[in-house]
């Protein structure tokens, strides 16, 4: 066998590794088992959630998207009588009962909430996540069935991690969005895929693959392009008044995720940051809740003052 013969044989063989591992990575991220609500509602007792949480009262509801799949969402009714709205948005791997704390939250801040499980997570159907991509789809036709059912005068949206990232993506296409509060959001869709990888297989050159984990996803999450899910460009889209939220311990997400998207679109004016010194990966709520609160808050009060003066 000649020597080329050989060559092309080592490269071919190497191009079929080399997108077999991207399409494995990709396949464990958006397409592997995910936690059932019994093993979220333990993560959120482990992680000092009250059992309280687990008995705030809510509502079901359930759409059939444009895709054809069921959606469950919980609904959280303000004990105080309220058209103002705020979807809550779960994070990856997770589903609406990591919510719940949140539904309780915005309620005794006045707020009705709704809470969707993404496509493939909790009550759910769906095959695969992606990333925002058809997330944002899905908590659009949320936000449009509370329109229609409630007539909300002000829809807020809030999300955590994957959640965070989907309620930027959604933002940046909608003109109804009257606030926005992202917590732990990553920069983009490969700066996550990039960042995990090195951390899961300890190769610092994970950048490589990422072509592969591209075109991967494509494949295997209903043509997803990763490339596109530019949380950072789409936040520039966004012209309501923004809060952006994150733990400086989080372990997960690095907090520079968050920084960056500020510094990137801090000059619109429409965006601030809050950065909590406590709190591993979307726990500062658990850690601590009084400075939370206050913080949200603090900025809805903002909201509502300037919404009143007819500041946009």
């Amino acid at each position: 066998m000649s020597w080329w013969a050989i060559l092309l044989i080592v490269i071919a063989s190497l191009t079929v590794l080399y997108f077999l591992f991207g399409g494995v990575v990709t396949w464990v991220f958006l397409r592997g088992k995910m936690r059932d609500e019994t093993a979220v509602r333990e993560r959120e007792r482990e992680s000092n959630v009250p059992d309280k949480v687990f008995d705030y009262p809510y509502e079901e509801d359930t759409l059939v998207n444009k895709r054809g799949l069921k959606m469950f969402a919980r609904i959280y009714i303000a004990p105080t009588p309220t058209d103002k709205w705020v979807l809550l948005l779960h994070g990856f791997n997770s589903n609406g009962v990591a919510i719940r704390k949140y539904g309780k939250l915005f309620n005794e801040l006045g707020y009705n909430a709704v809470s969707p499980d993404f496509c493939y997570s909790g009550r759910s159907e769906g095959k695969f996540l992606s990333f925002g991509w058809y997330e944002r789809a899905d908590a659009a036709e949320w936000m449009d069935r509370i329109a229609e059912k409630y007539h909300p005068s002000q829809f807020g949206v809030f999300g955590v991690s994957m959640g965070a990232a989907t309620a930027i993506h959604l933002a940046a296409g909608r003109k109804d969005v009257d606030f926005l509060i992202p917590y732990c959001s990553y920069e983009s869709y490969k700066r996550i895929v990039v960042s995990k990888g090195q951390d899961f297989f300890h190769l610092p050159f994970f950048v490589i693959f990422w072509p592969a984990v591209w075109l991967t996803t494509y494949l295997i999450a209903g043509k997803t392009d990763g490339r596109k899910l530019d949380v950072a460009k789409d936040l520039g889209a966004v012209d309501c008044p923004t809060l952006l939220l994150h733990s400086k311990k989080d372990n997960f997400t690095d907090y520079r995720n968050s920084v960056d998207l500020y510094e990137k679109n801090k000059e619109k004016g429409n965006v601030r940051l809050h950065l909590f010194e406590k709190g591993l990966h979307a726990r500062a709520f658990a850690t601590d809740p009084v400075e939370y609160t206050r913080v949200i808050r603090e900025f809805l009060e903002e909201v509502n003052n300037n919404s009143s003066q007819g500041i946009a």
